[in-house]
């Protein structure tokens, strides 16, 4: 009988191992790890065998290899969708298909998902309309210049000239009642910038928030609920209520990865869910097209159009992110919808909330892993 050692055994095994890895031996073992078909879980998305679609799986696999060997990794999930379909879903550290994760600022873009359905059911009239109508207690001798040409469309665009330093600094530690604090706000104000430049600021979401209230009857949270995540089987979510009522409009929403992958659908489709249409396609593309030019794309209704490349050629793309690692990407071109969380990624530099190796792995590993339509 043939006697073979440990140590024999450990050399052969790497001899056959470096063998069929050159053949591409393991394409077949690493699809299955790698990919498992994301589980069909009943909530409305639709999946698909990532192994049975045209994209490059050996870069994707890298992708992920390198997210889970990172010794400095932050990153929580990766959700892509391709076709419509969730194509791959993998979850890092303590990440898991069922936790609420904290989506920061993506909750001013589902504020403007629920303007836009405000307008389709005639309870705003237009995002042209002043800010000013929407609050009638408002003693208007008491405004500056310029807060009279104020529309909601450039609050939803950050344009609306109220410079947050100010609105900051005058903050501090004010407590409020629920109808005195956007009349505080605006009598605060101590100058409009006429050329409304883009301006990430609190105090922009702060305005629609309450505009939405006055003009339904409802908080953010209960309009979003009925109108979205209810039709969309978004069951598990939470958000911050203020303590004058109201809904913290600002970065206060938890939700599922699954289901931040589902608003990155409903943008791709038009406003349609499930054959259901919950937004009107105008507006949509209205709200999802470049009007606020800034140093790294433009801006929509709180949803950003980033630069995008790959491999040199600029795409189009729609996002909406939050602080420290969390994204929706949506990519007409590409038909591809991909989302991130993560904890604690760094941010850019100058006030940037999109992290730095978010949109390099969109570009240089996802996007390129797939062919266009």
């Amino acid at each position: 009988m043939l006697l073979i050692t440990k140590s024999q055994l450990a050399i052969c095994s790497i001899a056959i191992g470096l063998t069929l890895l050159a053949q591409g031996g393991f394409a077949d073992f690493s699809s299955h790890k790698v990919y498992p078909v994301p589980e069909v879980r009943g909530d409305g998305i639709k999946v698909s065998d990532i192994n049975a679609i045209d994209c490059d799986r050996d870069s994707l696999a890298a992708l992920i290899h390198r997210i889970e060997t990172n010794p400095d990794n932050r990153i929580d999930s990766l959700l892509i969708a391709k076709d419509g379909a969730l194509v791959l879903e993998r979850y890092f550290r303590e990440a898991n298909i069922d936790q609420l994760h904290p989506a920061r600022s993506i909750i001013k873009g589902v504020l403007a998902l629920c303007v836009g359905k405000a307008i389709d059911e005639g309870k705003i009239q237009s995002v042209n309309d002043p800010i000013l109508d929407y609050f009638p207690q408002i003693d208007r001798t008491k405004l500056v210049d310029g807060i009279d040409t104020w529309t909601i469309k450039d609050s939803l665009l950050f344009r609306s000239g109220l410079d947050s330093r100010d609105y900051k600094a005058r903050l501090g530690k004010q407590r409020f009642e629920r109808d005195a604090h956007v009349p505080w706000l605006l009598e605060q104000a101590t100058a409009i910038d006429e050329s409304k430049p883009f301006q990430y600021a609190p105090h922009d979401p702060t305005i629609i928030n309450h505009i939405l209230s006055n003009a339904t009857g409802q908080t953010f949270e209960a309009y979003a609920v009925e109108h979205f995540f209810e039709p969309m089987g978004i069951s598990e979510y939470r958000f911050r209520t203020l303590g004058y009522g109201l809904t913290y409009p600002q970065d206060s929403l938890q939700m599922r990865s699954r289901d931040l992958l589902k608003l990155g659908l409903l943008v791709q489709n038009g406003g349609v869910w499930g054959g259901q249409r919950l937004l009107s396609r105008e507006y949509l593309d209205e709200a999802t097209s470049p009007q606020a030019p800034h140093k790294d794309g433009s801006h929509g209704y709180f949803w950003t159009l980033p630069n995008v490349t790959v491999n040199g050629a600029p795409t189009r793309a729609i996002m909406k992110f939050g602080a420290f690692g969390q994204a929706i990407y949506v990519v007409p071109e590409y038909d591809l919808v991909v989302v991130f969380t993560a904890g604690g990624l760094r941010v850019q530099k100058e006030g940037a909330s999109e992290p730095r190796e978010l949109r390099p792995m969109l570009q240089q590993d996802i996007l390129p892993a797939f062919p266009k339509n």
